[in-house]
């Protein structure tokens, strides 16, 4: 139905039109908000970077079912016509994910730290920790945890899948991410949230939107004394009965058709089992920006199974808890020092580990690649009395780095080439440069083995020479 689509345009139309409404607008709100709605709109619209930490609890019930063979079924297999099930009590559930959000608009970078721990009275537990990074056009995953633990009644049997698959786990993984797709999503992100709106609103038409949104009954934010904290206490109710009228004066707005008879019947029906969530804002006096948020919750998913006359789905609670910090402070998130993409490491599972004479080659290469590189360099610095800029690490002999000219690395092709073709890693590391203010500059790559008088691992070109 409709009314599936306009809640989101309604929404993100709140966050991107707020400036061109008069504070009046606001006069609808509860006279117990003292805080500035309008500005604490404004200043989350404006802030460059932003750091979030969220954690979900999540606690559920769920039917336990034994299947019970009849007494014709003397095989024991399963039957269609010809089984019974018996309820043998709940099955508790316990989840809790946790997600850090780190995310800088200046470079449009992100970084994510999650986590998902399950808890079962069976015995069945779930451990899954990962890392990921959103730098230019690239995303690097580390999976640092992915574990499965089931104890069963007669024995217990642990499967820990860091073990079946050591490539994958506390490795970075590099996913390109196609230039195409990149520039398809440029529009949207300039546009940030008003991207999510539609391009032919006009104004009047967002200011209508956010007086009727402001208007409505299924809104209600009044402030509530709270002595524990000297941020300002905000609470949100949503009032589901007036729902759809909300819905049906948004529509005309949209030029959407309103609901019809039936639409609104099915939708009331829908509300019926529709519990809202309690939602607490707290708002920081001074800056005006939100310091945390709590959305309390429960849901009820059973219903009874016509054909074997059991309970399926579950109910239960749930907890989502967000705290914010370092509004608008610099954020800086810069790709692994090393990674490796799933076509490398799909071939280091495959591959032989004697390979002592194929890593010579490799290292001894990596050597002639960072002096050649260092001598491309000095070209340059000699002709411009600077080394190419880069203030933030950039993975050398990739398609926009594969040549260096004047303008710095760039492109094949480029004109005036001090070095035409920029080497990459001939194995499944990466070459990383770096220079801030452009009179020095660090390249950095990693040897498989002791070569001369470096030691494996992570190697350092400057100016002054190459050294660990």
């Amino acid at each position: 139905m409709k009314y599936r689509f306009l809640l989101p345009y309604a929404v993100a139309s709140l966050c991107i039109t707020i400036n061109s409404i008069p504070t009046t607008a606001l006069a609808t709100i509860d006279p117990s908000v003292k805080i500035d709605m309008k500005k604490t709109i404004q200043e989350i619209y404006q802030a460059s970077s932003i750091t979030a930490d969220t954690v979900i609890q999540q606690q559920s019930i769920s039917p336990k079912y034994e299947y019970v063979p009849s007494t014709n079924d003397t095989d024991g297999t399963y039957d269609l016509f010809n089984y019974t099930y018996k309820k043998t009590g709940n099955k508790k559930n316990n989840i809790t994910y946790t997600l850090h959000t780190e995310k800088d608009a200046k470079t449009d970078a992100s970084h994510i730290a999650a986590s998902i721990t399950t808890k079962t009275d069976t015995g069945e537990n779930t451990e899954i920790e990962l890392e990921a990074r959103l730098v230019t056009d690239d995303i690097y995953l580390n999976i640092k945890k992915l574990d499965f633990t089931s104890t069963g009644s007669s024995a217990q049997e642990t499967v820990t899948y860091s073990d079946l698959l050591d490539s994958f786990i506390n490795q970075w993984i590099h996913i390109p991410i196609s230039t195409a797709i990149k520039r398809s999503d440029t529009s949207l992100q300039q546009k940030g949230i008003g991207g999510l709106i539609k391009e032919d609103l006009t104004s009047d038409q967002k200011i209508a939107l956010l007086h009727t949104l402001l208007d409505s009954k299924a809104i209600i934010v009044k402030q509530i004394p709270d002595s524990k904290t000297t941020a300002t206490h905000i609470h949100i109710t949503i009032v589901k009965k007036h729902i759809p009228t909300l819905i049906n004066n948004i529509s005309p707005i949209l030029g959407e058709p309103t609901l019809t008879g039936a639409e609104k019947k099915a939708l009331r029906k829908a509300l019926l089992k529709f519990k809202p969530p309690t939602i607490d804002l707290w708002i920081n006096t001074d800056t005006h920006l939100p310091e945390k948020m709590i959305v309390q919750g429960t849901w009820n998913s059973l219903k009874q199974n016509t054909y074997s006359n059991r309970l399926s789905g579950s109910r239960g609670t749930y907890t989502i808890e967000t705290v914010w910090s370092n509004w608008g402070n610099k954020i800086t998130i810069t790709p692994p020092s090393s990674s490796k993409t799933f076509e490398q490491i799909l071939n280091q599972l495959f591959t032989s580990d004697n390979t002592t004479q194929n890593t010579a080659s490799l290292d001894a290469q990596r050597i002639t690649d960072i002096r050649q590189v260092q001598t491309a360099l000095e070209l340059y610095y000699a002709d411009q009395s600077h080394y190419p800029a880069a203030t933030q690490p950039i993975v050398l002999g990739k398609s926009s780095t594969i040549c260096l000219n004047k303008t710095g690395f760039s492109a094949y092709g480029c004109t005036a080439p001090y070095m035409s073709i920029v080497p990459s890693d001939p194995g499944t590391y990466t070459y990383i440069y770096q220079s801030s203010g452009g009179a020095e500059y660090t390249l950095t790559a990693i040897l498989d083995d002791n070569l001369g008088n470096l030691n494996a691992g992570v190697i350092t070109a400057t100016p002054n020479g190459l050294r660990n």
